[in-house]
């Protein structure tokens, strides 16, 4: 009598990208490309108060509370003075290049793509990690 066989099962393995690194030079996500990432795209239009502050304690490392109740009171103040600041810290950060235009430019002319393109590119580098997930900002140790 034959005795059955043991078979091993395949297992599934999960890809997962590298990281850019962290002075590359270049926007991982152009500009204008808000549809690349859906999920963030649709954040920002549906509720543009929540992704700006969360745009915000992304890249402070703060809670998203503060900037949440400013954006409320003044979101011209925050979308003219505050957030081009942001987007300079970023780019900073990360040796981006002004693009497409000056930071204060692209937040006044198109604040919600400047969000959008914001956090796509913390999220591509792994310092973004959803709604309401505070504590992962870019300028932490």
């Amino acid at each position: 009598m034959a005795q059955p066989m043991a078979m091993a099962q395949p297992m599934a393995v999960a890809m997962v990208p590298a990281l850019p690194p962290a002075n590359s030079g270049q926007w991982n996500f152009a500009a204008f490309s808000c549809f690349s990432n859906i999920d963030i795209c649709c954040y920002t239009m549906f509720c543009g108060l929540c992704a700006g502050a969360e745009y915000n304690a992304s890249i402070t490392g703060g809670g998203c509370g503060g900037p949440f109740f400013f954006i409320c009171c003044c979101p011209m103040c925050w979308t003219c003075c505050t957030a081009p600041g942001l987007r300079t810290q970023l780019r900073q950060k990360y040796g981006l290049p002004t693009d497409p235009c000056d930071d204060c430019l692209f937040h006044v002319c198109c604040n919600g793509l400047a969000i959008c393109q914001g956090l796509s590119e913390m999220r591509a580098r792994g310092k973004y990690g959803g709604p309401c997930n505070s504590g992962t900002g870019i300028m932490l140790p």
